[in-house]
């Protein structure tokens, strides 16, 4: 299985950096560092500033590692599809299985690489006037990874129900529209169980100079992503193995 699954997300990776999203994301991303590297030079002085900065371009960071591993995943087996490329894959013989796990580890590193790798010059760039308790910044990055990992699950057993427009716009919702519609779950108590990938975002729990999550509360996040990412995966799987070509 693994020999079958590293060739599967090494091409979902080379695919995904033909793209024109990662240009997108490029060009936002370097508007982004010249306005920081601007505003390192004339220098602020106002911490609210350094902090509002900080704030900004962490929360871009974010997401537009969850935009491009949301993208990359919901293309990935509708392609297939479409090019005929699945068949002559599938007969080496290669498990369905291990297909969705490949693309699916494709997409998340393809998000956790995107997260890195604009985090790292985005923190170095910002001046930081005010107190930022590293221990909540190393619980953000510890639980990006997880997140980014749920993120990349939902398009795949999306599009393996619907159509690949609905699909995308479904995994939208549901990645960047939980917190939203969580606010009706009071009304609506199964709101509570939909998948949140942006529950692990503490971006603003940073930025605020609040403390780290308390051991129980960290371990619940994790959890609960890894727990959505297993069921969605193996619900994938599964409707994949069923699924006639």
């Amino acid at each position: 299985m693994n020999q079958a699954l590293l060739p599967i997300v090494r091409s979902t990776l080379i695919d995904a950096l033909r793209r024109r999203d990662l240009g997108v994301v490029a060009i936002l991303m370097w508007a982004l560092l010249i306005l920081l590297v601007a505003a390192r030079m004339v220098g602020l002085e106002q911490p609210t500033t350094g902090t509002f900065l900080l704030n900004l371009s962490l929360t871009l960071v974010t997401f537009s590692a969850h935009m491009i591993a949301l993208l990359v995943s919901a293309r990935q087996l509708p392609e297939e599809w479409e090019n005929r490329t699945l068949y002559p894959l599938l007969a080496r013989p290669v498990a369905r299985g291990t297909v969705v796990l490949g693309k699916w580890a494709g997409a998340t590193v393809m998000g956790c690489g995107i997260f890195i790798g604009l985090l790292v010059p985005v923190w170095a760039l910002v001046p930081q006037l005010e107190f930022y308790d590293p221990r909540t910044l190393a619980q953000l990055i510890t639980l990006q990874p997880l997140a980014l990992m749920c993120t990349a699950a939902i398009p795949i057993l999306c599009t393996l129900y619907l159509q690949r427009a609905l699909a995308v716009s479904v995994a939208l919702v549901l990645v960047f529209g939980a917190d939203f519609m969580a606010r009706w779950a009071e009304r609506f108590p199964l709101l509570y169980l939909l998948p949140n990938p942006l529950r692990l975002n503490l971006v603003l729990r940073y930025t605020d100079g609040i403390g780290p999550l308390p051991a129980g509360d960290f371990i619940t996040l994790a959890l609960a992503a890894l727990l959505w990412t297993t069921a969605l995966l193996i619900q994938s799987i599964l409707r994949f193995e069923r699924r006639p070509l």
